[in-house]
C-alpha cells in the first residue's frame, strides 16, 4: 500500500484488489461530526461520486473504471499515466480542443465537475481521463457550466503560463460538441467580469 496523495478531504492510495493494482480513494473522517453521522455522510458521498463517474464514462468521457464502493472507500482502476499538468506542453496540438469536447459531453450528461484543473486529468497521449468527481454534482445550470469552464481558464493561467491560446481551443472544442452553447458562454463572460470587478 502506497499513499499517492493526501488532501483535506481524502487520501489516495495505490493498493491491490483481487490481484490487480488499484487506486483507493478514502474519505477522511471528520472529528467534529458525530461518528455515526460522519460514517453515513462519507458513505453517501462516495456512492454519489461513483455514480457520477459511471454516468460520465457512459456519456463518452474517459474516467477510471469504478470497481467497488466500500463504506468510505472508492476502488478505482489504476491508470499509470502522467497528469495533463505535467505534459500539456507536449500535447497542446490536440489536448486543448479535446478537453473542451469532454467538458461539453459532461455537461450534456447534466454533470458539472466542480474542480476542473489539469492536475485532475491524466493522459496516455491519445485520450484525456477526468479524475476526482468529489465536488461533482448534477446540474443543468448555465452558471454552473460557466464556472466549470472558468475553472479551466484559471487553471491554465496559473499552471501553464504562456499557453493562453489553449483556452481558446478549449472553447472551440466545447462549441463543436455542445448544441447552443451561447447561454453557457455568456455566463462565462459574466463570471470573468465579476472576477475583474472584485480584483479592483
Amino acid at each position: 500500500m502506497i499513499i499517492l496523495k493526501r488532501g483535506a478531504e481524502s487520501v489516495i492510495i495505490l493498493d491491490e484488489w483481487e490481484g490487480f493494482q488499484v487506486v483507493v480513494k478514502r474519505r477522511n473522517p471528520r472529528s467534529y461530526r458525530h461518528p455515526e453521522l460522519d460514517k453515513r455522510l462519507r458513505k453517501e458521498r462516495m456512492r454519489r461520486e461513483a455514480r457520477l463517474l459511471r454516468q460520465a464514462r457512459a456519456s463518452g468521457v474517459p474516467t477510471p473504471h469504478v470497481l467497488d464502493v466500500r463504506d468510505s472507500d472508492l476502488v478505482l482502476e489504476w491508470l499509470p499515466f502522467p497528469t495533463l499538468k505535467e505534459v500539456l506542453g507536449e500535447h497542446r496540438d490536440w489536448a486543448c480542443r479535446e478537453l473542451g469536447r469532454l467538458v461539453a459531453r459532461l455537461h450534456l450528461a447534466r454533470i458539472v465537475h466542480g474542480d476542473l484543473t489539469t492536475s485532475n486529468m491524466l493522459t496516455d497521449g491519445k485520450r484525456i481521463y477526468l479524475l476526482d468527481f468529489g465536488l461533482a454534482r448534477v446540474s443543468e445550470s448555465a452558471e454552473d457550466r460557466g464556472v466549470d469552464l472558468h475553472l479551466i481558464e484559471e487553471a491554465l493561467k496559473s499552471a501553464h503560463p504562456g499557453m493562453e491560446d489553449c483556452f481558446r481551443e478549449v472553447l472551440e472544442g466545447y462549441r463543436e460538441e455542445f448544441p447552443e452553447p451561447g447561454p453557457v458562454l455568456e455566463k462565462l463572460e459574466e463570471i470573468r467580469l465579476r472576477g475583474r470587478y472584485v480584483e479592483r
